[in-house]
C-alpha cells in the first residue's frame, strides 16, 4: 500500500497527533522521525488489519530506536518502547 496513518502521543505532556503520508516519506513528530518502509491491509474477503514496517528514531540522546511491525489491530504484538512516545498504526491506503 502506498499510505500511512499513525497516531503518535507524546505521554509525557498528552499531547497527540495523527501523521499522514506516503510509504518511504519521512514523518516528523516532536523529536520523532518515522519512515514506513511498507504498509499493508488484508484482503476485503478478511477481517479488516493493517500492518506497517516502521523505522522509528528519536532525536533525544540515549532512546532507543525501533524498526519491525506494528498492528493495528494488535498493538501489544509489537511496539514502539518508549517513555516519551506511543506510536499506534490506524491504517494503511493504496
Amino acid at each position: 500500500m502506498g499510505h500511512v496513518t499513525l497516531l503518535v502521543l507524546d505521554t509525557i505532556t498528552g499531547r497527540s497527533q495523527q501523521l499522514s503520508g506516503q510509504v518511504r516519506t519521512t514523518l516528523r513528530f516532536e523529536s520523532l522521525t518515522i519512515i514506513a518502509k511498507g504498509c499493508y491491509a488484508r484482503p476485503p474477503t478478511m477481517r479488516t488489519d493493517y500492518t506497517a514496517w516502521l523505522d522509528i528514531t528519536d532525536a533525544h540522546p540515549g532512546q532507543k530506536g525501533f524498526s519491525g511491525w506494528l498492528l493495528a489491530k494488535e498493538p501489544a504484538i509489537a511496539s514502539y518502547d518508549s517513555s516519551s512516545y506511543d506510536v499506534r498504526l490506524v491504517s494503511c491506503t493504496p
